[in-house]
């Protein structure tokens, strides 16, 4: 269970007693530095997570802001683009499918193994993320509880038991060496035709709030990092970005009284990030070809301003239908205010992808000011977690 500790507190004991590092939930700094017992019992401060990031060279940060899927046999192929990487510049963090989990003993030993590879380069730990909803959408089916569909949940369930199933399979998770879930999903959600009206657990904004304020803070107590998702409210859009573009319809204030809702839930619950979709809000003044993804008005303005939400803002996969060429919308991503970008699949994008962000910045497109902040903002959730080595 997290530790909460007030201001001032020695946060991590690193040397002196080798413990494990307590979550400090109430800092919502992203340049917050922490205090250390040195071997002679001084207490010196360890360097704040701005100036981590500072010493970092373009290459590591431009790294840090991906989180990537591999193939199954990315780890003994020697020369793959992950073991490249790994080697180099380690990404911020990976994500699992199902090509890459087996049995509760095999996913452990790949975690440990990409963490190991991690930690030899100097790099903090990896995000290790798995899309662990439920019903359907479950990457690790062995060693971890059988959570039903959220809108079974939703149905035949109170959040209080769904906060209770979540627990059980956050521990389960971490004791795999997976530290992050991309739930839980936060959509509102009415018509059963829809690709995630399974995935939902209402089409009652209030009833979707509750559940998912239960997941988050049961993930939280647990030490699971919560990834919610599809802000603003892929609910209210019409169409699949898996497939192609969505848009938005509705207003501005259904919007805020209906899809939001279930996201402030989240953000007073204590979720350390949101996941952004490739959908686009007609209601903000930006044609379709501008998702919510890349929109500064979306992130800085809905997200940030309006919800309060000072956290990691991840993307959508951008290997996605609805995204078009990777590389620019990776760009167009970090400059709008994104922190962290997903890519799911293909190594040749994922290294189209870095390049990108470095060219970006060398030739003046993606501020230098931006990346700093993005990489700062994924160290200090590594930070908050016990993933950031003193």
């Amino acid at each position: 269970m997290r530790l909460v500790l007030g201001l001032g507190t020695l946060l991590f004991i690193l040397v002196a007693l080798g413990g494990c590092v307590a979550r400090d939930s109430d800092s919502p700094s992203v340049t917050g530095s922490s205090s250390l017992l040195t071997a002679g019992n001084t207490v010196r401060e360890a360097p704040s997570t701005a100036e981590l990031v500072a010493e970092l060279s373009l290459r590591q940060k431009a790294s840090q802001v991906l989180m990537l899927g591999f193939p199954e046999d990315a780890l003994r192929t020697a020369g793959s683009t992950l073991l490249q990487m790994l080697e180099e510049a380690p990404p911020g963090g990976v994500i699992l499918y199902g090509r890459n989990v087996g049995s509760p003993g095999e996913v452990r030993e790949l975690t440990e193994r990409l963490q190991q590879a991690a930690k030899q380069t100097g790099a903090p730990a990896l995000l290790v993320a798995v899309d662990q909803e439920g019903g359907p959408i479950r990457r690790i089916e062995e060693g971890v509880p059988a959570v039903p569909s959220a809108r079974s949940l939703g149905e035949e369930r109170s959040p209080s038991y769904a906060g209770d199933l979540a627990s059980r399979q956050a521990h389960a998770l971490l004791e795999l060496g997976v530290n992050s879930n991309l739930a839980p999903v936060a959509d509102v959600v009415s018509d059963p035709a829809s690709f995630l009206f399974e995935r939902t657990y209402s089409a009652d904004a209030r009833e979707v709030s509750d559940y998912v304020a239960a997941i988050v803070g049961a993930q939280e107590d647990a030490g699971l990092i919560s990834v919610v998702k599809h802000f603003p409210g892929h609910g209210a859009a019409l169409g699949d970005t898996h497939e192609g573009s969505a848009q938005v319809e509705g207003s501005l204030e259904e919007l805020r009284d209906v899809h939001l809702l279930p996201f402030s839930a989240a953000i007073a619950a204590g979720a350390p990030a949101v996941m952004v979709a490739h959908i686009a809000v007609a209601a903000l003044g930006e044609d379709e070809s501008v998702p919510a993804s890349r929109s500064s008005a979306v992130i800085q303005g809905q997200l940030r301003e309006e919800l309060g939400f000072q956290g990691v803002v991840i993307t959508d996969d951008l290997e996605m239908g609805a995204v078009g060429d990777p590389a620019e919308a990776a760009v167009q991503s970090l400059a709008a205010g994104a922190d962290l970008l997903i890519l799911g699949h293909s190594p040749e994008v994922q290294l189209a992808v870095l390049q990108s962000i470095e060219n970006a910045v060398g030739e003046g497109r993606l501020a230098p000011s931006r990346l700093d902040e993005a990489v700062t903002r994924v160290y200090q959730l590594k930070r908050d977690y016990g993933l950031l080595s003193e």
